[in-house]
């Protein structure tokens, strides 16, 4: 470019206002330089730039599916007792006592009069030899409960069942949950598993309502 006549600021100022003033109408971010940060206009404008509170936001919630499916949190532990239908002899109060001994440590328990429940235990596979007060079985029928079981025992029962049928405490030992006897203390007694066909093993020793 050239100029003819007086060369001082005046002449170049004129000759610049007759050329496009292209410019003053470049984006911004060509005559800035990049950065890490938003160009000044933006940064007091959070509908154009999210806050760095927003992006750590949006990182944290994109963590929760991770976190939840993650093996190192505790699985939700299983919810104590369940709901039980027992029948028994018209009247017995010491299936009630038991029934009691059951609701206080979670369980449901529907209890029933029954007038075969020799007939309903041979039903349920019960057999003869681990025959106790009462029979019962949860709620989905899966499992059978024969007599005086304490509740610690039932418990273990249901959260590891394995191939067994049912549970059972045979006749009615002295001190067993609903066999209490004031000054009488109560005797060790034998909890045992069985199968449909009639096999059964030895599951826990208990005295009253605790491990012998």
């Amino acid at each position: 470019m050239s100029f003819k006549g007086e060369f001082n600021h005046k002449t170049i100022a004129a000759t610049l206002l007759r050329r496009p003033r292209l410019w003053a109408f470049q984006p911004l971010e060509v005559q800035a330089p990049l950065l890490p940060f938003p160009p000044a206009h933006l940064r007091t404008c959070p509908k154009e730039w999210p806050s760095v509170s927003h992006f750590a936001r949006r990182r944290a919630l994109a963590l929760v599916p991770a976190l939840v499916a993650s093996p190192l949190l505790p699985a939700p532990a299983r919810a104590a007792g369940g709901t039980l239908r027992v029948l028994r002899s018209p009247g017995c109060m010491c299936c009630e006592g038991w029934a009691e001994h059951l609701r206080s440590a979670g369980f449901t328990v529907l209890l029933e009069d029954a007038l075969d429940l020799d007939g309903a235990r041979r039903a349920a596979g019960v057999p003869e030899d681990l025959v106790g007060c009462h029979t019962g079985s949860t709620a989905d029928g899966r499992f059978v409960v024969e007599g005086h079981v304490p509740a610690f025992a039932l418990q273990r029962f249901l959260d590891a069942p394995g191939s067994w049928r049912g549970i059972a405490v045979p006749d009615m030992p002295i001190g067993s949950p609903g066999m209490e006897m004031p000054g009488t203390a109560p005797r060790p007694y034998t909890v045992y598993v069985f199968t449909a066909d009639g096999r059964r093993e030895p599951f826990v020793r208990a005295r009253g309502d605790r491990p012998a």
